[in-house]
């Protein structure tokens, strides 16, 4: 006798699956999100000319008034259109020219804003010095703001709402004497080889959380694609009666085992 093996289909349950994968991914972004504001800390980009201290940060920022609680709030301004995107268009900052020797930092204090500009050699500073006592002569500027020199420094308090206060955080800008060597320089290799495992350190962090972001991704998208893809093909099978397991086609019941279906009156 011949029969049509066939058996009922099955409608298994892929929600464990589907909300495991996407918690999963969730967890992923969500940890990449909270550390974004230290990586962004970390990611100042400065000129080749700029010095670093043992530890890497720049020593233009380390003399800044508590620069560890700022970090995350200074800005590096190399060039004259950053300048004017934080502070707009001053008057009195109208005669500064940013050269390679040039560098400048930017912090936000309860006093005010915080301009501290470096300048490479002394005569560059006594010049940039000239040009910025002359302004404040000129202009009304001194109403808004505070300028002092600080060894090669040209410092700025601008927005502040109390004169003293802003005096008082000029005083807390460290400003050291810097040794220059006459000839070779014996801390070099040891400053090089900081700067290599800096760098390093910085490539492995950098590539750990973009593969995070990688497997996130994928799995995300790859729960998401299988879920549609699962429930097309869960209602098309939803549409028959009956599933063959021998591809549609007529098979012999050799095993005895498979239900035979009532013959017809």
């Amino acid at each position: 006798m011949i029969i049509l093996n066939s058996i009922r289909v099955p409608r298994p349950r892929p929600a464990r699956l589907v909300f495991g994968g996407c918690f999963a991914g969730c967890l992923i972004f969500v940890f990449f999100f909270l550390h974004a504001p230290a990586l962004n800390a970390q990611k100042l980009i400065f000129s080749s000319a700029t010095e670093y201290g043992e530890d890497g940060v720049p020593v233009l920022i380390k003399n800044l008034p508590e620069w560890k609680e700022r970090i995350a709030q200074i800005k590096w301004v190399g060039s004259r259109d950053v300048l004017n995107g934080h502070l707009g268009d001053r008057d009195e900052l109208r005669s500064l020219e940013f050269s390679p020797a040039v560098e400048a930092v930017l912090a936000d204090y309860p006093e005010g804003k915080l301009l501290l500009i470096e300048f490479g050699t002394p005569q560059l500073a006594t010049q940039a010095d000239d040009r910025f006592t002359q302004s404040f002569a000129d202009t009304e500027s001194k109403r808004s703001s505070i300028y002092r020199k600080i060894g090669n420094y040209s410092a700025f308090v601008f927005d502040f709402s109390n004169e003293e206060a802003a005096n008082k955080l000029l005083d807390k800008v460290y400003y050291g004497k810097l040794v220059q060597w006459l000839g070779e320089d014996p801390k070099m290799a040891e400053r090089l080889d900081r700067y290599n495992a800096t760098t390093t350190a910085q490539l492995i962090l950098t590539t750990m959380y973009t593969i995070a972001i990688g497997l996130g991704s994928t799995l995300t998208i790859g729960v998401v694609l299988g879920l549609f893809f699962f429930r097309y093909r869960q209602k098309q099978r939803g549409k028959l009666k009956t599933f063959s397991d021998a591809g549609g086609m007529i098979r012999i019941n050799l095993d005895g085992f498979s239900d035979q279906p009532e013959a017809d009156d």
